[in-house]
Protein backbone atom coordinates (compact mmCIF):
# COMPACT_ATOMS: atom_id res chain seq x y z
CA UNK A 1 0.00 0.00 0.00
CA UNK A 2 1.54 3.28 -1.08
CA UNK A 3 0.13 6.60 -0.01
CA UNK A 4 0.07 9.05 -2.88
CA UNK A 5 -1.39 11.98 -0.99
CA UNK A 6 0.22 13.94 1.80
CA UNK A 7 -1.75 15.89 4.35
CA UNK A 8 -1.43 19.62 3.81
CA UNK A 9 -2.29 22.78 5.68
CA UNK A 10 -5.25 23.25 3.37
CA UNK A 11 -6.59 19.97 4.76
CA UNK A 12 -6.52 21.11 8.39
CA UNK A 13 -6.92 24.89 8.22
CA UNK A 14 -9.85 26.82 9.63
CA UNK A 15 -11.16 28.71 6.64
CA UNK A 16 -14.37 30.16 8.05
CA UNK A 17 -12.72 33.30 9.37
CA UNK A 18 -14.05 36.42 11.00
CA UNK A 19 -12.20 39.61 10.20
CA UNK A 20 -11.25 42.65 12.23
CA UNK A 21 -13.58 45.61 11.66
CA UNK A 22 -12.10 48.96 12.79
CA UNK A 23 -15.56 50.46 13.34
CA UNK A 24 -16.67 47.49 15.51
CA UNK A 25 -13.70 47.06 17.84
CA UNK A 26 -15.89 46.31 20.88
CA UNK A 27 -17.86 43.61 19.08
CA UNK A 28 -14.66 42.13 17.66
CA UNK A 29 -13.09 42.07 21.11
CA UNK A 30 -16.14 40.36 22.65
CA UNK A 31 -16.22 37.82 19.81
CA UNK A 32 -12.55 36.96 20.41
CA UNK A 33 -12.90 36.95 24.19
CA UNK A 34 -15.89 34.57 24.08
CA UNK A 35 -14.00 32.14 21.82
CA UNK A 36 -10.50 32.60 23.29
CA UNK A 37 -9.19 33.91 19.96
CA UNK A 38 -6.06 36.06 20.03
CA UNK A 39 -5.83 37.25 16.42
CA UNK A 40 -8.12 38.52 13.69
CA UNK A 41 -7.02 39.08 10.10
CA UNK A 42 -8.03 42.17 8.17
CA UNK A 43 -10.08 41.78 5.02
CA UNK A 44 -8.64 44.74 3.12
CA UNK A 45 -5.06 44.58 4.42
CA UNK A 46 -3.26 41.33 3.63
CA UNK A 47 -0.12 42.53 5.46
CA UNK A 48 -1.69 43.03 8.91
CA UNK A 49 -3.30 41.04 11.66
CA UNK A 50 -4.83 42.37 14.84
CA UNK A 51 -3.79 40.96 18.21
CA UNK A 52 -6.27 41.02 21.11
CA UNK A 53 -4.55 42.92 23.91
CA UNK A 54 -6.08 41.75 27.17
CA UNK A 55 -4.51 44.52 29.28
CA UNK A 56 -6.06 47.34 27.23
CA UNK A 57 -9.14 45.38 26.07
CA UNK A 58 -8.51 46.45 22.50
CA UNK A 59 -6.45 45.30 19.52
CA UNK A 60 -2.91 46.00 18.44
CA UNK A 61 -2.04 45.96 14.75
CA UNK A 62 0.86 43.67 13.84
CA UNK A 63 2.59 43.27 10.51
CA UNK A 64 2.41 39.70 9.21
CA UNK A 65 5.96 38.43 8.89
CA UNK A 66 6.99 35.65 6.52
CA UNK A 67 7.52 33.24 9.41
CA UNK A 68 3.77 33.46 10.17
CA UNK A 69 2.81 32.52 6.60
CA UNK A 70 2.53 29.00 5.26
CA UNK A 71 1.54 27.74 1.83
CA UNK A 72 -1.61 25.64 1.96
CA UNK A 73 -0.06 22.93 -0.21
CA UNK A 74 2.81 22.19 2.20
CA UNK A 75 2.88 18.88 4.06
CA UNK A 76 2.00 19.54 7.72
CA UNK A 77 4.84 17.24 8.81
CA UNK A 78 7.65 19.15 7.07
CA UNK A 79 10.73 19.26 9.29
CA UNK A 80 10.67 23.01 9.97
CA UNK A 81 7.03 23.06 11.13
CA UNK A 82 7.80 22.23 14.76
CA UNK A 83 10.04 25.28 14.99
CA UNK A 84 7.49 27.41 13.13
CA UNK A 85 4.81 26.49 15.69
CA UNK A 86 7.24 27.02 18.55
CA UNK A 87 7.77 30.57 17.29
CA UNK A 88 4.09 31.24 16.39
CA UNK A 89 1.28 29.02 17.60
CA UNK A 90 -0.98 30.43 14.88
CA UNK A 91 0.05 30.40 11.22
CA UNK A 92 -1.75 32.04 8.34
CA UNK A 93 -2.43 29.76 5.39
CA UNK A 94 -2.08 31.18 1.89
CA UNK A 95 -2.74 30.09 -1.64
CA UNK A 96 -0.43 32.37 -3.57
CA UNK A 97 -1.03 35.79 -2.03
CA UNK A 98 -4.58 35.03 -0.87
CA UNK A 99 -5.28 34.23 2.77
CA UNK A 100 -7.32 31.02 2.80
CA UNK A 101 -7.34 30.23 6.51
CA UNK A 102 -5.45 29.86 9.73
CA UNK A 103 -3.90 26.87 11.43
CA UNK A 104 -3.20 26.44 15.13
CA UNK A 105 -0.93 23.69 16.43
CA UNK A 106 -4.02 22.10 18.04
CA UNK A 107 -5.38 21.50 14.52
CA UNK A 108 -3.04 18.51 14.41
CA UNK A 109 -5.64 16.85 16.69
CA UNK A 110 -8.29 16.89 13.97
CA UNK A 111 -9.67 13.51 12.85
CA UNK A 112 -8.24 13.96 9.34
CA UNK A 113 -4.73 13.92 10.84
CA UNK A 114 -5.43 10.79 12.90
CA UNK A 115 -6.82 9.04 9.83
CA UNK A 116 -3.76 10.02 7.81
CA UNK A 117 -1.39 8.74 10.51
CA UNK A 118 -3.35 5.49 10.78
CA UNK A 119 -3.02 5.03 7.00
CA UNK A 120 0.75 5.53 7.30
CA UNK A 121 0.95 3.02 10.12
CA UNK A 122 -1.14 0.51 8.15
CA UNK A 123 1.08 0.93 5.08
CA UNK A 124 4.17 0.42 7.26
CA UNK A 125 2.69 -2.71 8.83
CA UNK A 126 1.79 -4.19 5.43
CA UNK A 127 5.25 -3.46 4.09
CA UNK A 128 6.81 -5.06 7.14
CA UNK A 129 4.67 -8.18 6.66
CA UNK A 130 5.72 -8.35 2.99
CA UNK A 131 9.36 -8.11 4.01
CA UNK A 132 8.93 -10.89 6.56
CA UNK A 133 7.29 -13.14 3.95
CA UNK A 134 10.15 -12.45 1.52
CA UNK A 135 12.58 -13.48 4.28
CA UNK A 136 10.61 -16.73 4.78
CA UNK A 137 9.22 -15.85 8.20
CA UNK A 138 5.70 -16.77 9.32
CA UNK A 139 3.23 -15.68 12.01
CA UNK A 140 4.63 -18.35 14.36
CA UNK A 141 8.06 -16.69 14.08
CA UNK A 142 6.53 -13.35 15.09
CA UNK A 143 4.73 -14.93 18.05
CA UNK A 144 7.94 -16.64 19.18
CA UNK A 145 9.81 -13.34 18.90
CA UNK A 146 7.29 -11.37 20.94
CA UNK A 147 6.92 -14.09 23.58
CA UNK A 148 10.70 -14.08 23.92
CA UNK A 149 10.64 -10.35 24.77
CA UNK A 150 8.80 -10.90 28.03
Amino acid sequence: MTLTKVITFSDIQTSDLNYFEPNQVGDCYKFCEDRDIDYLPVLDDQDSIYFRDISSKTFQRQIITEDRKVNGSINIFENQMLQRFTDNYLLLVYSGTTLTGVVHYSDYNKPVVSIYLFELFLAYERSLRTLLVIKGLKNSDMVAYFVGLK
